[in-house]
């Protein structure tokens, strides 16, 4: 649960995340900077007045990477690496993101009317799948290496190999609530008659 701590105007100032990372807010209420628990520099955001004489996003930089996204109207057009180059293009239809295109994998991935990347492909072959129970991320499926990142509280929490095929996200579900994932985290032998994940499609199945 996110803790959030307001100046004696009532504005807000801080807010500090489930895992310690703060973000800080200006007076105006833009972010301005994200740090971890442990003090380090993450993010920084970056402003400029537009044509109207209003405030607007300018870039966001991560300071691990250095690499850099542009806004334009409120909306991401790039990003751009360390030496300049860009390397990610966002494609937009209104306001409506459609893709993304990274131009060093040559893969483009697809999102839905809220914003949630749905898959990627290359050369139009699926090749990652983002599964989703009740709206949260539980898990990323990637065919070629035929794994799924399993997520919890929307941070990456184990990878299942030999995965032929993307599990549905119920069944995703179903591993944490039958506390499958912590018994295979913890080395504890299962019963094979209880849970079968390599592969996950007769799983998938009975999840259907």
């Amino acid at each position: 649960m996110a803790v959030y701590e307001y100046d004696e105007d009532g504005k807000l100032e801080v807010k500090t995340d489930a895992y310690g990372n703060k973000t800080f807010f200006d007076k105006k209420g833009n972010m301005t900077a994200t740090y971890d628990f442990k003090g380090n520099l993450l993010v920084k955001y970056e402003y400029k007045i537009n044509a109207e004489g209003f405030i607007e996003l300018k870039s966001v930089k991560d300071m691990l990477t250095n690499n850099v996204t542009h806004f334009n109207k409120g909306k991401q057009v790039n990003v751009t690496n360390a030496q300049g180059a860009i390397i990610r293009d966002y494609f937009w239809d209104g306001n409506k993101l459609v893709a993304t295109y990274d131009r060093e994998t040559q893969e483009t991935t697809w999102y839905d009317i809220n914003g949630k990347a749905m898959y990627t492909t290359f050369n139009d072959i699926k090749i990652k799948e983002w599964l989703y129970f009740k709206g949260k991320l539980v898990g990323v499926y990637d065919a070629r290496s035929k794994s799924v990142v399993i997520y919890q509280n929307e941070r990456e929490d184990y990878i299942l190999n030999g995965i032929e095929e993307a599990p549905t996200p119920v069944k995703i579900q179903e591993l944490y609530d039958k506390g499958i994932i912590t018994a295979i985290k913890l080395g504890i032998k299962l019963d094979k008659e209880k849970v079968d994940y390599k592969p996950l499609s007769e799983l998938n199945k009975q999840g259907q």
